[in-house]
């Protein structure tokens, strides 16, 4: 039998709208259909439609997103460790004095980490296709230097409904030693 992976990582918007329960119960269904999803671990990132209603609780319930985030992100916020990763996760945030704390929850969070490998997942990507999105726009702004700064391997997002990929890069550069 092929090796099956660790975990799996959705990067946000898992339905369209998390107020609607027969978005979740097809989602629900769709993956019960395949054995694999039943014994798999999956890292969700909440995406800006999973707070559609509240602030994320549902959300976070629904998916057994774990508890130890930090005050200022209740719900879009927190890590895990998989093997020799460090994976931590920052949901969806229009606020940029949120994302301030959560890039300084980010660097205590990266800092008491022993492992090899450290990723990072958002909703919102720094290197956005949609050069309109202004949360993105601030994601670019704040997200990409603590990368620098912490030497994090690679960044996972979702948000723009498309695929893109950089180089590795250091301070928006081209660089052997930056981060994908």
């Amino acid at each position: 039998l092929p090796e099956q992976p660790a975990f799996t990582a959705h990067v946000g918007d898992f339905v369209d709208d998390e107020q609607i329960f027969s978005e979740i119960d097809n989602t629900a269904k769709m993956l019960n259909q395949h054995p694999k999803f039943n014994s798999i671990d999956m890292i969700h990132v909440l995406g800006n439609h999973e707070y559609q209603g509240d602030d994320g609780t549902k959300a976070k319930t629904i998916y057994g997103i774990p508890d130890n985030d930090p005050d200022i992100s209740k719900n879009g916020c927190y890590s895990t460790n998989y093997g020799n990763m460090h994976i931590s996760v920052i949901g969806w945030t229009d606020s940029t004095e949120m994302m301030d704390a959560e890039m300084e929850w980010l660097r205590d969070d990266v800092n008491s980490s022993d492992k090899t490998w450290n990723i990072v997942f958002t909703h919102q990507p720094a290197y956005n296709k949609n050069p309109a999105d202004t949360t993105s726009l601030m994601f670019n702004k704040m997200l990409p230097a603590v990368c620098d700064e912490l030497g994090i391997d690679f960044v996972f997002n979702g948000h723009d409904h498309s695929y893109g990929r950089t180089y590795p890069l250091v301070n928006g550069e081209k660089s052997t030693n930056g981060t994908v």
